[in-house]
């Protein structure tokens, strides 16, 4: 017999074939797939409940704390949106400093970082270049060009030689 008599099978019925196993009855592999249509039900009923506001399962609400957004990090993300949203160098200034005496610590965030560039503190602008330093290691940047502006004029209105040269050497290894 050569294979011209047979009938080409179709890439369904052979992947048809392959989900088929002699070793395991029918029954079983019907009642696994209602199984599991059950549990992607009831798994899709819950989070339809807790998109449309209602409570997330308890095993989920210990996770959403940590995430800053919910209850305990509703003020930070706040404070960080101030400080991103703040036009005028007073205002960043002011917001600036205003998340410096809460946390202390910059967070991995370029927007919240290309506005500290504006800072008039030479320390904070310093530790700031620092950070985008260390951030982008080689990724594309989205704000790239607002970047090397602001480098450029940490660079040119610098009145310390430390923050200028790390301002300059950002800006070469951004090109």
């Amino acid at each position: 017999m050569f294979d011209e008599d047979r009938p080409k099978r179709s890439w369904r019925d052979i992947d048809r074939k392959k989900d088929q196993s002699s070793h395991v009855s029918s029954d079983l592999t019907k009642k696994g797939r209602s199984r599991a249509k059950t549990a992607t039900s009831s798994y899709k009923g819950m989070l339809d409940n807790f998109f449309e506001g209602g409570k997330a399962p308890e095993h989920v609400r210990g996770q959403l704390e940590k995430i800053e957004g919910t209850k305990k990090g509703g003020r930070r993300q706040k404070m960080l949106k101030a400080v991103r949203d703040a036009i005028g160098s007073k205002e960043v200034e002011k917001t600036v400093d205003a998340w410096i005496s809460k946390y202390e610590d910059f967070p991995p965030d370029l927007d919240f970082l290309l506005q500290v560039l504006l800072h008039q503190d030479e320390e904070l602008v310093r530790d700031a270049i620092s950070r985008i330093d260390e951030m982008i290691g080689g990724r594309v940047l989205k704000r790239k060009d607002l970047l090397i502006e602001r480098l450029r004029r940490i660079d040119s209105l610098s009145d310390e030689d430390e923050t200028r040269l790390r301002a300059q050497a950002l800006r070469r290894k951004l090109r």
